[in-house]
């Protein structure tokens, strides 16, 4: 996985498609990012261009503010999917731990290297 910058966007898939958008950064084996009302924090493995990971969402700020899934304020998602250098990105698909029910798809497109 090349380290950088990654715009992501996301989408539910149940009980409702609700979608949004995020920027995350990428270094090493870490992944940390948000949007205006969430902030993320995990960490993944790879395997060939198998990516898992495990992502903590937080609502930080904002009042009305709910996550792609209603009314929750911290949850965390367990994930899985395909790394493409050649495209700079990846997809991921999973689901917020204990709640298979509310199922999520991850985009990530590589914008920026990062400033070492």
């Amino acid at each position: 996985m090349v380290p950088g910058i990654y715009a992501v966007r996301f989408v539910s898939g149940s009980p409702s498609s609700n979608f949004g958008i995020g920027v995350v950064v990428v270094d090493g084996d870490t992944i940390n990012g948000g949007d205006q009302s969430h902030l993320y924090k995990g960490q993944f493995t790879l395997q060939g261009d198998t990516m898992r990971a495990s992502i903590e969402v937080s609502h930080y700020q904002g009042e009305g503010w709910s996550s792609i899934f209603g009314n929750i304020k911290h949850f965390k998602l367990t994930l899985e999917g395909k790394v493409s250098n050649e495209h700079n990105g990846f997809t991921l698909t999973g689901r917020i731990e204990g709640q298979p029910q509310h199922t999520i798809e991850i985009v990530g497109e590589r914008k920026s290297g990062l400033i070492k």
